[in-house]
């Protein structure tokens, strides 16, 4: 029964990545239309929401195994977060009584539920990664064709690029540096899991570089760099002079993101960034107990700002990174805590290194708990290469009492 509720798992994520398409078809629709904005619905709520259905059955499933099982494998980092969750929550109902930002703030933890029960199943192996790479492969297809048509074809949201073609192309997705995450992932999982040679250096070399362009996303252009620079960090000896390279080259390809992405404003839009940081910094002054836990949580969400606009109030705020999310949702503490478990998935493997790494740049200007489907898979990957580390550590263990023996 727990291996048939393992496929039921393993199936319901294919068909989880399967539908991204369908998510923000309406949004892309109103971009060619030139009504889009961040702060509208396009597409119908229970067409979004059929993605968080599939999230909860998947949980459901891991749940019923795990009560099968008896037994619970921990990760107190991962439990500490959702302790952060938690307390949060109660607070902020307490002193809100907004059902609206707990169920945003709710949505946007889903990833870190999904991490401590997909950590006590079966459900992530090898064989799940590779069937998700052939999936993700084939997305990226159909979001690259969509792209050279945006470029060739459809009326210009974020502006002109050379010659009249369109600047920022988002493939399937409402935002173009989406597309470049999404694009990012794509790499890995053919650097990583796809044997074909001539499909895997087709996509890291020709299309993925093209796709990067094509969004005029900046940190696509720095993550991109990064991953070229940590592939060749595997095969070069002299890690201090390729990570002294890696430093001087982002710092220069940073210098030149206007003239690279055609955007002149491109460096402003890390600046807002930093800004929204900022003023949150300034506000732990004025709720110091926001260090440790938030009252605000939910509002720091893509969900609230939608939710608040449907219903013509005013409950979130377009935090427009992870970091930014992570303080106003749970407190400061939470954002240290998460990137000490970032650098130390880093440290695993490394595979591990380049993927995480990409999470972490791209955490700087996405809220990657809201960015479908990369948050799916920020949680089978850190599931995936924290068994893999546990089982590092038993065939140690292992070794040294046969070794005693």
């Amino acid at each position: 029964m727990s291996v048939s509720l393992s496929k039921i798992g393993k199936v319901l994520i294919y068909i989880t990545l399967l539908s991204t398409p369908i998510y923000n078809i309406f949004e892309i629709i109103s971009i060619n239309e030139l009504r889009f904005t961040q702060s509208s619905i396009e597409t119908p709520v229970y067409i979004k929401l059929i993605k968080d259905t599939f999230f909860l059955i998947l949980i459901f499933i891991a749940g019923i195994l795990i009560v099968k099982k008896s037994r619970l494998k921990l990760n107190y980092i991962i439990l500490l977060m959702i302790l952060f969750v938690l307390f949060s929550a109660i607070f902020t109902l307490l002193t809100t009584q907004n059902e609206s930002l707990i169920i945003a703030g709710l949505r946007w933890a889903i990833p870190f539920i999904m991490i401590l029960f997909l950590l006590n199943t079966r459900i992530v192996d090898d064989g799940l990664q590779c069937r998700i790479a052939k999936i993700f492969i084939f997305l990226f297809l159909i979001a690259f064709i969509l792209q050279l048509y945006q470029f060739l074809f459809l009326s210009s949201h974020w502006g002109i690029y050379f010659y009249g073609f369109n600047l920022r192309n988002p493939g399937f997705f409402s935002i173009p540096q989406t597309m470049a995450f999404f694009t990012i992932v794509t790499m890995y999982y053919s650097f990583v899991f796809i044997e074909s040679i001539y499909l895997r250096y087709l996509i890291l070399f020709f299309f993925g570089p093209i796709s990067i362009l094509l969004t005029a996303s900046g940190t696509g252009i720095i993550a991109i760099l990064l991953f070229y620079f940590l592939l060749l960090r595997k095969r070069i000896k002299q890690k201090t002079f390729i990570n002294s390279s890696i430093f001087l080259v982002l710092c220069f390809a940073i210098s030149f993101l206007p003239l690279i992405s055609g955007r002149e404003d491109i460096l402003y839009s890390f600046y807002y960034r930093l800004l929204i940081f900022k003023r949150l910094i300034i506000e732990l002054t004025e709720k110091p107990w926001h260090i440790l836990i938030s009252t605000d949580f939910g509002a720091g969400t893509n969900s609230a700002v939608l939710f608040g606009s449907s219903l013509g109030t005013d409950f979130g705020f377009i935090a427009d990174s992870m970091f930014n999310s992570l303080i106003a949702n749970t407190g400061f503490f939470s954002l240290i805590i998460f990137l000490i478990f970032i650098l130390k998935l880093m440290n695993y493997t490394n595979n591990a290194l380049i993927i995480f790494s990409m999470y972490f740049l791209f955490s700087i200007n996405i809220i990657i708990f809201e960015s479908f489907p990369m948050n799916l898979l920020f949680a089978i990957n850190t599931v995936y290469y924290l068994n893999m580390q546990r089982n590092i550590k038993f065939q140690k263990r292992l070794s040294l009492y046969e070794h005693r023996l």
